[in-house]
């Protein structure tokens, strides 16, 4: 019997072309300051999550040539500006801007084969297996790809 499977994938860095990585990290600045923000600030900010589009389509797309269907999601301003502001993340290093998700169900050898399947799919991977807290992340740095794999049973209840 398989459990509940959500594979994750976070699409991390700057993909940001526009923007230094200093200036990513001076806009991340003013987010935190509490306060109203100037309609310029948004704006950058806006544009900064709009540039995680494409890296996540290509991601997406790769996992749908693999056989997942993966739904997608871009943090919202407000989170990304409460986490800023809880935590002392820099904004070009902030992790999980763009996500993809994948829910199957599948055991730990089916969860296995699946992380093999996307590894060989995304070079330059690095698995972090985090078995005890019931998840396992892939690296991959190329294309600035986080995955993690984790078990919900309550999500397919």
């Amino acid at each position: 019997m398989g459990a509940d499977f959500m594979l994750i994938s976070s699409i991390g860095s700057t993909p940001h072309k526009a923007m230094t990585k200093s200036q990513i990290n001076k806009l991340g600045q003013k987010l935190r300051m509490l306060g109203p923000l100037d309609t310029e600030t948004l704006r950058k900010l806006q544009e900064f999550r709009a540039s995680f589009d494409a890296p996540m389509f290509r991601a997406q797309t790769q996992l749908k040539q693999l056989g997942f269907e993966a739904t997608s999601r871009l943090k919202t301003i407000n989170t990304i500006i409460e986490k800023l502001q809880r935590e002392k993340t820099r904004l070009a290093e902030m992790q999980d801007i763009a996500g993809l998700r994948v829910v199957s169900k599948a055991d730990l050898t089916e969860q296995d084969r699946i992380v093999s399947r996307i590894v060989g799919a995304f070079a330059l991977t690095k698995v972090i297996d985090w078995r005890v807290k019931r998840c396992t992340e892939l690296l991959e740095f190329s294309q600035s790809l986080r995955v993690q794999r984790t078990q919900h049973p309550e999500l397919l209840a």
